[in-house]
């Protein structure tokens, strides 16, 4: 692990916040979905986008994507296993 994962690791997964995420996991959960949405679609609506992103790319690959890296990083991390297994899925 590196300086940055571990700092960002030890800022976001403190107990406190933990409590925090686990306390609104039923509001975060049900926002998510919006919050990839709206972010996706200024992206479309931005002219220097389009040659890089498309509505279908969106729908097929990055909307879902972007869900569940929020959704992930969104979810207490109790454990230093499961702090660890965040940053390795999200390194590659």
């Amino acid at each position: 692990m590196n300086q940055l994962s571990d700092f960002f690791v030890g800022e976001v997964y403190t107990p406190e916040n933990n409590n925090m995420l686990h306390t609104h996991r039923e509001m975060i959960s049900f926002i998510i979905p919006h919050c990839a949405d709206n972010f996706y679609r200024v992206l479309l609506q931005d002219k220097a986008t389009e040659r890089f992103l498309s509505s279908q790319l969106v729908e097929d690959h990055l909307r879902l994507q972007l869900q569940g890296w929020l959704f992930d990083t969104l979810t207490p991390k109790n454990s230093e296993p499961a702090r660890l297994q965040l940053i390795n899925k999200h390194r590659h």
